[in-house]
């Protein structure tokens, strides 16, 4: 029953298999959540993953020993002190170190900015709807503090909407409005230390449509947290008596709760398997750029986007359904062998964003806060030499390692920098973000079509994200040009681009061979 409700398929059976019901890393997560919650016993996506067969599951957690599996005690609501200081993530703190100009490619936000257009909008409307989210989600209230630590504001003053009517402008006098608001927005370090750690504004146009800016910083809400917050607008604005009860829990009883597992065996356990591999574990992608980090004076993201159709996306799920592999390690993959073809060493670590929070308590899907965690993806030689081979390989390796993700990816960091002697220069410039899963981005789904959107990162070359919009595949690249140039840049994301109509248009290129070279130029 719990697959069928969240794979939304009533004919899943005993001997169903997961990947070939559209399962991935997410859906996986909500079904830990599920597994927990309805029968006492904590699993992880890796269980899921190495017993696709729904009876092999089945079995597993029958075995399981019930008396030690209470993940739902791990989180007591601390209701008292909810608005006391405490402690950052460890990816929190890596963002804020960063955007303090700590390292090179510093001193920028860990930021997203959305634009959305939107009809027959009523300002006066949407500025309650969001004074009513602030209330409800407590992270919206957050702060960070000077010394490092966060904090929940008991009380904040209205948030005021700031509205821009440019229906007065001709279209090209509004076209240069916008693209002001956007050059100021798109790419601004918000005050993390100031409520509120957003903005919103709208720009009206005429009568009925109006363009909305988002800008939000992500120290604060992770990439799952930010959809769920679009989707809540647009839920609130249609219904004028939406109502849910308050959560639990709050973002700052998840964080003290992922504290307190450091103090575990299966921390240590977790910080073993890392370390282990601490001496032979590899580096980042290495390319031949045309300006090193510490003489770009302002990091500036551009994008580029490719959009795979519906029928495309089709072929592609059923291309990693069929192999038992997630349609993110499929490009995982694919991005891998495109990165190779320019990078310097063969074999590398990809920077790996995962939203795959915790499922600590029966509401922790109605919080929203900063749940990233990162995971240093090594990308080996594959023994059978193929695309396929490749992406089978990543995926046993990605769930091996979020098996021992509580020694989290920012403290490895940390050793690897003591490694390379390097203090100050990008560790994992590399990023591929997955956002499937987490919205469907439809206009009915949010406030209005978007038709904009920017990402930025402190010490990141180069972020590959993908998420589903309106049915398509939408593949996007923020990249720092000035490190590559526009040139390469563009030529990769066309070989990228190429490689993945070739496997849409013939799978077989999965089993086409993988041509390493031991010396490159």
């Amino acid at each position: 029953n719990i697959y069928k409700e969240i794979l939304n398929d009533v004919n899943v059976s005993a001997d169903s298999n997961y990947f070939q019901l559209g399962g991935d890393s997410l859906s996986a997560t909500k079904i830990v959540s599920e597994v927990q919650k309805e029968l006492c016993v904590q699993i992880s996506i890796g269980d899921i993953f190495k017993y696709p067969v729904l009876r092999e599951l089945s079995e597993y957690i029958k075995n399981i020993d019930k008396k030690e599996n209470l993940p739902f005690q791990k989180i007591v609501p601390d209701v008292e002190n909810i608005n006391e200081p405490f402690a950052l993530t460890d990816v929190q703190f890596a963002y804020w170190m960063g955007r303090n100009g700590m390292y090179s490619l510093g001193s920028v936000a860990t930021h997203c900015y959305f634009e959305l257009d939107c009809l027959d909008i009523k300002p006066n409307k949407l500025q309650k709807v969001i004074n009513d989210m602030i209330k409800y989600h407590s992270m919206l209230r957050a702060v960070i503090l000077n010394n490092g630590m966060q904090q929940i504001l008991k009380k904040v003053p209205p948030f005021m909407l700031d509205i821009n009517n440019l229906s007065c402008f001709s279209k090209v006098e509004q076209e240069e409005a916008l693209k002001a608001t956007r050059d100021i927005m798109s790419h601004e370090v918000l005050k993390i230390d100031k409520w509120p750690v957003f903005n919103f504004k709208i720009s009206i146009l005429n009568e009925a449509k109006s363009r909305l800016h988002i800008s939000l910083d992500n120290i604060i809400l992770d990439g799952w947290s930010m959809f769920h917050i679009l989707n809540e607008i647009k839920i609130r604005y249609d219904n004028a008596c939406f109502y849910t009860e308050l959560p639990d829990i709050s973002f700052r009883d998840y964080v003290l709760a992922i504290e307190a597992i450091k103090k575990t065996p299966k921390y240590e356990r977790d910080k073993k398997y890392w370390m282990d591999r601490l001496n032979t574990f590899l580096e980042a992608p290495k390319f031949k750029t045309v300006k090193l980090e510490n003489e770009i004076e302002k990091q500036t993201f551009n994008r580029r986007e490719k959009i795979i159709d519906s029928r495309g996306l089709k072929i592609l799920k059923t291309i990693a359904r069929e192999n038992n592999i997630t349609l993110t390690i499929l490009l995982i993959a694919l991005f891998s062998e495109t990165l190779r073809k320019y990078t310097l060493n063969d074999e590398f670590v990809l920077n790996i964003t995962q939203f795959n929070k915790e499922q600590l308590h029966p509401d922790i899907n109605k919080i929203v806060g900063d749940f990233t965690t990162l995971s240093y993806l090594e990308v080996r030689k594959s023994t059978d030499d193929t695309l396929l081979g490749k992406a089978r390989m990543l995926q046993k390796q990605l769930v091996e390692d979020t098996k021992h993700n509580s020694y989290s990816a920012v403290e490895f960091g940390r050793e690897l920098r003591i490694k390379y002697n390097n203090d100050r220069e990008a560790l994992m410039p590399i990023v591929f973000t997955s956002g499937l899963g987490l919205s469907e981005g439809r206009k009915d789904v949010w406030l209005g079509e978007l038709v904009y959107s920017i990402s930025q990162t402190p010490q990141v070359w180069l972020d590959h994200q993908v998420m589903e919009m309106n049915g398509n595949l939408k593949i996007i690249w923020d990249s720092i040009d000035e490190i590559f140039t526009a040139k390469i840049l563009d030529e990769m994301f066309g070989m990228y681009g190429d490689l993945l109509d070739n496997v849409i248009n013939d799978a077989n290129v999965l089993f086409s061979k993988v041509n390493y070279k031991e010396n490159k130029d």
